[in-house]
């Protein structure tokens, strides 16, 4: 499966989505969610997620090794759900100012103090609910 796979097609089908490229995976523009789970991840691939800044709600990067600030997610301006479990992320993480979040997952990781964790959601997620 191509680290690049809507969320939407993995539930559907096993087809990927698009040909691939002679210089690498062909990137599919417009897309709503974005599923990038499961593919050994050390950093966040911005070059495939900005490509759907105008269109993405829902981003999912569970069960990776990312423990990275994700500071330039914050040009996501329709983002609306942020999932991280299973990745490496500390209490000391520095999440970007994303107004549009309301829905923030952050289960099994290598969080140890929920009030600095709380904080920071409080402070850069404003509409999570």
């Amino acid at each position: 499966m191509p680290w690049w796979r809507s969320s939407e097609e993995c539930e559907s089908s096993d087809m990927e989505t698009g040909p691939s490229a002679p210089g690498g995976p062909a990137v599919v523009l417009g897309l709503q969610r974005l599923s990038l789970a499961y593919q050994s991840l050390v950093e966040i691939p911005y070059d495939a997620i900005l490509q759907q800044r105008d269109t993405l709600e829902v981003l999912d990067l569970s069960y990776n090794l990312l423990d990275e600030n994700p500071a330039l997610l914050g040009s996501l301006e329709k983002l609306g759900t942020l999932i991280l479990d299973c990745n490496n992320y500390s209490a000391h993480v520095k999440f970007p100012y994303m107004p549009s979040l309301t829905t923030l997952w952050i289960n099994k990781n290598k969080i140890s103090n929920l009030p600095i964790i709380v904080e920071e959601i409080c402070c850069k997620f404003p509409n999570i609910k």
